[in-house]
């Protein structure tokens, strides 16, 4: 991803740019972040093309459609 940039903190006069908060990550839990100013200490939820951009295993947007006459499982 060359080029990606974060994006910068919409808030702040000097429009810092804004850090990826992973201090609730882990290995058993699903990536979930948000994004941090360190100069107003602002956080907030990434929008979805953020999120699809910036997560390490991005989570399908809506789940693949059905083609028909194909058999549907049922959970």
């Amino acid at each position: 991803m060359a080029g990606l940039e974060p994006p910068r903190c919409p808030t702040c006069p000097a429009r810092p740019w804004l850090w990826k908060d992973t201090t609730t990550a882990a290995p058993d839990r699903p990536d979930q972040w948000r994004w941090y100013c360190t100069t107003c200490r602002a956080r907030r939820e990434p929008g979805f093309a953020e999120r699809m951009a910036f997560t390490y295993q991005p989570v399908p947007a809506v789940p693949a459609p059905v083609r028909p006459g194909r058999a549907v499982p049922r959970g």
